[in-house]
């Protein structure tokens, strides 16, 4: 929210908060492949009301994304001297005219980075938090590499990873992301050309779907490829390869747009958390590994885990370590 629109989110019962999430799942629900008959049948969205459940979710999430960004026009008309925070909407406000945008294109422009991060970014990080309860070893040797390279005395910031820095905490990110990619299935293309592959003619129009959880277990590129182990990405040195690679974020021209601010968020919030605590399994709910809902993005079915402070003073002595993070 405050990439989007400058402003600082409330917490999870947020309304704005409430309301995209609310939009995400719908869309995350509806963008299934084959749930909509009319990708098959065009013909069908002539028929009255077969439409009306989609048409209502597009209103809903629009009038969300126009309302933030006229708060954020409404800012700065009210004082041009004295502009609101630095944000992608208020970007897109100064150059929409040259850039050809109407109202409702440069509302969903900046209302993507808001959603569909907020979504897709919320899930990697609930799988990071899954897989340091399931596979304490990995996440200990993160823990000891944070403790190395950032001491106690102050958290983590994107500077410590930089360049190759911390290979521990990005080799546990990038399988976190192999071993359950948000969208799986990835999402569809279309060809525009009849396209020859080996022995297979792809033609124009067609639609192709690249499946990320295939790319991401191909045995030969990753052995044993169902078990969590960070240590595929590392060479013998302890630095991180760079010939591997599994997609989480699609390919093409339809490559997430957000994969950088994606990645680096999920780094840092994965950094915080094993910096600040110690996740553990709860021996009276056993964790599902497979246990995800069934949408486009999906996320891990809820989970019980425990979070043991690893700073003196328990929980408060992680709130004052904190305290003036923001400003450093």
């Amino acid at each position: 929210m405050a990439l989007a629109y400058g402003k600082s989110p409330g917490k999870h019962d947020d309304p704005d908060v409430i309301a995209v999430n609310r939009c995400l799942v719908r869309l995350g629900e509806n963008i299934r492949p084959g749930l909509w008959q009319v990708d098959n049948y065009p013909i069908l969205r002539y028929v009255p009301g077969y439409l009306d459940e989609l048409k209502a979710g597009h209103k809903e999430e629009l009038a969300l994304f126009k309302k933030h960004l006229s708060n954020v026009r409404n800012q700065i008309a009210a004082d041009p001297s004295n502009p609101p925070p630095p944000s992608f909407a208020s970007y897109l406000l100064e150059r929409q005219s040259s850039l050809g945008l109407t109202d409702d294109e440069t509302a969903y422009l900046a209302g993507a980075l808001f959603g569909a991060g907020s979504d897709t970014t919320a899930s990697a990080i609930s799988v990071a938090v899954l897989a340091a309860a399931q596979y304490p070893e990995a996440a200990k040797r993160v823990q000891d590499e944070l403790d190395r390279v950032v001491g106690r005395s102050r958290a983590p910031v994107c500077a410590d990873w930089e360049n190759g820095g911390m290979p521990e905490l990005q080799a546990f990110v990038l399988e976190s992301f192999r071993w359950r990619p948000v969208t799986a299935g990835g999402f569809p293309h279309k060809a525009t050309k009849d396209i020859v592959y080996q022995d297979y003619v792809i033609p124009k129009g067609a639609t192709v779907i690249g499946n990320v959880w295939a790319v991401g277990r191909d045995p030969a590129v990753f052995p044993d490829p169902e078990a969590f182990k960070p240590e595929r990405w590392l060479r013998e040195d302890g630095s991180l390869r760079e010939d591997l690679k599994s997609y989480p974020f699609g390919f093409g021209r339809r490559v997430c747009p957000g994969q950088y601010i994606a990645t680096a968020s999920v780094l840092l919030n994965t950094a915080l958390i094993q910096w600040a605590f110690t996740v553990r399994k709860d021996p009276k709910h056993p964790i599902d590994e497979l246990a995800f809902t069934e949408s486009a993005n999906a996320h891990p079915v809820r989970f019980h885990v425990f979070f043991e402070p690893r700073t003196d003073g328990g929980r408060e002595g992680v709130r004052e370590a904190m305290e003036d993070y923001g400003d450093i």
